[in-house]
């Protein structure tokens, strides 16, 4: 998801002063830039699938309280999976590395998901929590800091940018449909 800030929708007025002893000045604006509005959205899956060994994602997500489940055997099923149209970096906060995927498009085909493949079911109480962190363009998720670099396909992306291949695959998958999963919970 994408936000950008646009001006309150009524005026604001508030009251500074430099001290106690200094004069009160009332100001009125209507252009106080602090109103987030959305100006991309992906729809909600069921549940997320992240690759086996993707520990430093699942980490970060339970750090954020998200519960984690983990695939028992091997399964074949639906998804909608990510294309990439590009990876950049850039500056954010006191990091100078943040990672940026661009999508190409979306597409739903049938997935191999390996065992040990990591499910994060959306239903959960922190679940938005959870597609804020999965989703491909969030500017605060586990691929912008840098959780899921192995997994991404730079080498793909760039022979896909100078037209020699077709857009690689994001590596995490959503499930749109509820559907049964071998799966136990990883504390």
């Amino acid at each position: 998801m994408e936000v950008e800030y646009l001006p309150e929708e009524e005026r604001v007025t508030y009251l500074i002063s430099d001290g106690p002893d200094t004069e009160v000045v009332e100001i009125q604006s209507d252009s106080l830039m602090k109103r987030p509005v959305s100006t991309l959205t992906r729809p909600r899956p069921w549940a997320y699938v992240l690759p086996p060994d993707a520990e430093d994602a699942v980490e970060l997500l339970h750090r954020h309280r998200v519960q984690v489940e983990e695939l028992r055997e091997s399964v074949t099923l639906s998804a909608n999976v990510y294309t990439i149209a590009d990876i950049t970096y850039e500056s954010a906060y006191n990091h100078d590395a943040a990672t940026k995927v661009d999508i190409a498009e979306t597409i739903t085909r049938e997935v191999s998901l390996l065992e040990g493949s990591y499910v994060v079911r959306t239903g959960q109480m922190q679940g938005r929590v959870a597609a804020h962190l999965l989703e491909a363009e969030t500017r605060d998720g586990v691929v912008y800091w840098n959780r899921m670099d192995a997994w991404l396909p730079k080498g793909q992306v760039e022979e896909y940018k100078a037209g020699q291949a077709e857009a690689p695959e994001f590596p995490i998958y959503k499930l749109m449909e509820p559907t049964p999963l071998p799966t136990r919970l990883i504390p």
